[in-house]
């Protein structure tokens, strides 16, 4: 089941806040922690804004809300599975009938499940696999002709630090994280000649739900710094503006990144010295 709906524009009272139309935006995973904030700092920048997500209510409210803060943005939201291939020509076809078109497309939308690689059942492997990279590969794919009709269009994949940093605990996450972030690279390089830009961007740590239980007691006990989803999803339009191909959020994880492409030995050494305390929350 799905339902698409369009929200009303709006004639803008002169208290309303700034508003650059310079988007027609997709996000999916809009109703998420980091979700709802990108949503917010997406509406502030664009004339249409189309929210994916499952929750068709939690989407409403979210429009709703972006309506009333932003009165001259056109918001529209689309409710669904993205591993479902009928969801995703839905979400084709509602964007094929904007008028305007689509130049921004924001994969956000991402699932987890902390635990020993051999305690992880077919089924949440295959959904891990399925909504971390099969659904942005395919809806990357659906959009992209909508994309190349623009004078200039941007793609971002939003992954992980670890789509850089294999973890204990996190094997399939990282999995299709590193999964994404190669497609992103091949993807950009082979648009380098059109007018798509591919993006690849890399929150470390946050306080979201997908965080949440032995996850964040793990992350208190080894003093990992985490991020707010508003910090996160402040740093989105200035790196969509960059001429950046990835953003990756926060230090000294940046460091880790560094090392553990060079030198992958000092994070084996560190890690395995994390490795009982990892453990004990599986």
């Amino acid at each position: 089941m799905s339902a698409v709906h369009n929200q009303a524009q709006h004639h803008a009272p002169h208290h309303a806040p700034q508003h650059k139309a310079v988007y027609k935006a997709v996000l999916s995973g809009a109703t998420g922690g980091i979700g709802r904030a990108m949503a917010l700092e997406l509406a502030a920048q664009s004339s249409h804004l189309v929210l994916l997500g499952r929750n068709a209510a939690e989407l409403a409210a979210l429009a709703e809300m972006l309506s009333r803060k932003f009165p001259v943005l056109t918001v529209s939201h689309c409710a669904g599975d993205l591993s479902q291939m009928d969801y995703q020509n839905q979400v084709l076809k509602h964007c094929e009938s904007l008028g305007t078109g689509i130049n921004l497309l924001v994969n956000n939308a991402g699932a987890n499940a902390f635990g020993p690689a051999e305690a992880q059942s077919p089924q949440t492997v295959a959904q891990l696999v399925q909504v971390n990279l099969i659904a942005p590969i395919q809806l990357t794919q659906l959009l992209l002709p909508l994309l190349k009709k623009q004078v200039q269009s941007t793609v971002v994949q939003v992954g992980s630090i670890f789509g850089y940093i294999g973890y204990p605990g996190n094997s399939v996450y990282c999995g299709t994280k590193f999964g994404l972030r190669g497609y992103s690279q091949a993807l950009r390089r082979e648009l380098a000649n059109s007018s798509v830009r591919v993006k690849y961007f890399a929150p470390r740590a946050t306080k979201t739900a997908i965080n949440h239980g032995a996850v964040d007691k793990l992350n208190a006990e080894l003093k990992v710094q985490r991020d707010t989803p508003e910090a996160v999803a402040i740093q989105l339009i200035p790196f969509i503006q960059s001429s950046k191909h990835e953003l990756k959020i926060g230090f000294p994880e940046k460091l880790f990144v560094f090392l553990n492409q060079l030198f992958p030995g000092v994070n084996d050494k560190a890690i395995r010295g994390q490795l009982p305390t990892i453990q004990k929350y599986f």
